[in-house]
C-alpha cells in the first residue's frame, strides 16, 4: 500500500525548501550567486565599472526568471563592453539553437525587415529587470508558443531596485487607479482641445516621464509594424508598461491592427482597453503578496493556487508561466470568452 498523502507536510516541506534556497542565495559568496564574472582594471572607465556592477544585475533576475546557461552566455558575450539601455530590444528566436539579436531601439528592429517579419510576440519583464530578465521571460514565451520574441529591456537590474522597483511594486495599484480616473477625463479633454489643434501637445504631455520601455512598446504595437504579431506578454511592472502603451495608443486613436492578438499578463492585474486583442488573460498566484498589492480591482483573472510572484521553476511556489502559456496557446482558437469563463474578479476577493 502506498504512503498516505500529507498535504500539510508537503506544504511545510516546500516552504522549508524555499527558505533553504533563499538562505543559500543570501549567504553564498557573491560571485557564486550572480554567476561567473571577470573583473578588470583596464580599459575605459565604463568597461571597468561594468565589469564590477554587471554581476549585481543578475541577482534579481536569477530569483524571478528562468535563464538558461546558453542564453546567459550569449548575453555576456553580446554586452561584454556595454550595458543595454532601458527600452532596447533583444530578439529571442523560437529555437534555442539560434543566436540572440540585440537592437538599441525600436527603429533598429523595424528597419531590419528580415527579422521584423519573424517576430510573433512582444514581452516586457518586471520591475528593474535587466536584459537577463527580459531574455528569461521571453525564453519561457518562446518555449511555450514556438514564436520568436521581441523582448523589451525594462530596466538595469539591481541598479533600479531602490528607486524603481519599490515604486513599481508598491505604487502600481495607485497608478492603476489614477489611470482609471484619467481614462474618464481623456475623451472630454480630447474633444475640447481637438477643435483648437492642441491634441498633439496633449498626447506628448500624457507620455512625458513614462520611460523608454513604454515608448518602445508603443512603437512596436502601432500600425501593424510587426505584421506577424500574435501575442503580447507582461510580468509584474511589465504589465503596467503594456497597459500604458495600449491605453495611450487608444487615446491617440492610433492605427493598431491588434484585434486578433492574445494578451497575457502575469502577477499584477492591470487595466487594459477593452477593445484591444481577441482575448485578454490575466494570471496571478494566490500567494503573490506583491502582485495583489499592485493589482487593479474589478478585472477578471485566473488564480493559481500555491504560487508566488516569481516565475523561476527552480524555486518552490513558483508561477509556471511557460506551462500557463502553453495551455493557453493550445486553446487560442477557442472563443474569446473562454479565457474568463472560470476567472474570478479581484473585487470579489
Amino acid at each position: 500500500m502506498g504512503a498516505a498523502m500529507n498535504p500539510l507536510g508537503d506544504f511545510a516541506s516546500s516552504v522549508g525548501q524555499l527558505g533553504n534556497q533563499m538562505g543559500s542565495m543570501l549567504f553564498t559568496p557573491f560571485q557564486v550567486l550572480t554567476g561567473s564574472s571577470t573583473r578588470t582594471d583596464k580599459g575605459t572607465p565604463h568597461v571597468i565599472a561594468n565589469s564590477w556592477t554587471s554581476p549585481r544585475h543578475r541577482l534579481a533576475d536569477r530569483i524571478f526568471y528562468n535563464l538558461s546557461e546558453r542564453d546567459e552566455q550569449q548575453i555576456s558575450d553580446l554586452f561584454r563592453d556595454t550595458e543595454p539601455t532601458q527600452g532596447s530590444i533583444v530578439l529571442v528566436p523560437a529555437s534555442q539553437e539560434d543566436p540572440l539579436i540585440p537592437y538599441p531601439d525600436a527603429v533598429s528592429l523595424l528597419e531590419d525587415h528580415a527579422h521584423r517579419e519573424k517576430v510573433g510576440a512582444v514581452s516586457v519583464a518586471g520591475v528593474g529587470s535587466s536584459v537577463y530578465g527580459a531574455v528569461g521571460l521571453a525564453r519561457d514565451v518562446a518555449n511555450a508558443t514556438g514564436l520568436s520574441i521581441a523582448a523589451i529591456v525594462a530596466g538595469y537590474g539591481m541598479d533600479d531596485l531602490m528607486y524603481e522597483a519599490m515604486g513599481g511594486w508598491f505604487c502600481m495599484r495607485e497608478v492603476n487607479q489614477w489611470e482609471f480616473i484619467s481614462e474618464q477625463m481623456r475623451a472630454g479633454l480630447a474633444a475640447t482641445v481637438g477643435v483648437m489643434g492642441a491634441l498633439p501637445e496633449i498626447e506628448i504631455w500624457d507620455s512625458a516621464g513614462a520611460g523608454p520601455d513604454l515608448a518602445t512598446a508603443k512603437a512596436l504595437l502601432r500600425d501593424g509594424r510587426l505584421p506577424n504579431l500574435k501575442l503580447v506578454v507582461g510580468h509584474s511592472k511589465g504589465n503596467l508598461v503594456l497597459s500604458g502603451a495600449l491605453g495611450e495608443l487608444v487615446c491617440e486613436k492610433a492605427h493598431m491592427h491588434l484585434s486578433e492578438i492574445e494578451i497575457v499578463l502575469f502577477s499584477a492585474i492591470s487595466a487594459l482597453p477593452s477593445d484591444v486583442g481577441r482575448r485578454q488573460t490575466q494570471i496571478i498566484g494566490m500567494l503573490d503578496g506583491l502582485g495583489w498589492t499592485n493589482s487593479r480591482i474589478g478585472i477578471p483573472f485566473k488564480p493559481v493556487p500555491g504560487a508566488m510572484h516569481h516565475l523561476n521553476r527552480k524555486l518552490p511556489l513558483h508561477l509556471d508561466a511557460e506551462a500557463e502559456l502553453a495551455e493557453l496557446w493550445k486553446t487560442k482558437a477557442a472563443p474569446a470568452s473562454a479565457s474568463t469563463a472560470s476567472a474570478r474578479s479581484v473585487a470579489g476577493r
